[in-house]
C-alpha cells in the first residue's frame, strides 16, 4: 500500500533517493508530486509519487514545455525537476481522471491557464481524439472558461 506523502515528505523521500545513486541522475516530475513541490496542491500524494507517468504523456506535453520547468535545489546526487503548473494543468485535463478532476477543482486554474489549456487541443486531438473531445467537454463546463 501506498504512503499519503506530503511536501515535506516527498523532499525527505527525494533527499533519501538523491543518497542512492551512484551517478548523477535527473529526474523529471509531474503530476501531483509537482504541484504538491511547489505549493500549488495542498494534500498529500499515494498515486505512486515516482513513476514513469511523465514518460507515457510526453507527447501530451506542449511543445515548449521545457521553458517552463523549475528545477529544485539538488538532492546529493539527485537533481529534481517539475514539470510547470499550467503543463501539468493540461496532462490532468486530458488524462480526464477523477483525482486528476479533482486536482484541478482544488487547484483552480487561472482563465490563463485555461485558455493556454484549450489552445491545446488541436494538437492533442491529433494525438487522441477521443480524449481530446472529452476535454473539451470538462473544459467548456469549467468554471472560469470564456465562452467560444
Amino acid at each position: 500500500m501506498a504512503t499519503d506523502l506530503s511536501r515535506t515528505q516527498l523532499e525527505g523521500a527525494l533527499a533519501a533517493l538523491g543518497t542512492t545513486c551512484r551517478d548523477d541522475t535527473t529526474i523529471l516530475l509531474g503530476g501531483s508530486a509537482a504541484l504538491i513541490l511547489t505549493n500549488a496542491l495542498e494534500r498529500g500524494t499515494n498515486d505512486g509519487w515516482l513513476n514513469g507517468s511523465v514518460q507515457s504523456y510526453v507527447e501530451v506535453l506542449p511543445p515548449d514545455y521545457d521553458t517552463r520547468v523549475k528545477t529544485l535545489r539538488p538532492f546529493g546526487r539527485l537533481s529534481v525537476s517539475l514539470l510547470g503548473r499550467r503543463d501539468v494543468i493540461v496532462m490532468k485535463f486530458f488524462s480526464d481522471r477523477p483525482k486528476d478532476l479533482r486536482d484541478l477543482e482544488q487547484i483552480a486554474p487561472t482563465a490563463a491557464e485555461l485558455a493556454f489549456t484549450a489552445r491545446e487541443l488541436p494538437r492533442l486531438a491529433k494525438i487522441d481524439p477521443v480524449k481530446t473531445t472529452r476535454m473539451q467537454t470538462v473544459l467548456d463546463a469549467w468554471p472560469g472558461t470564456e465562452a467560444k
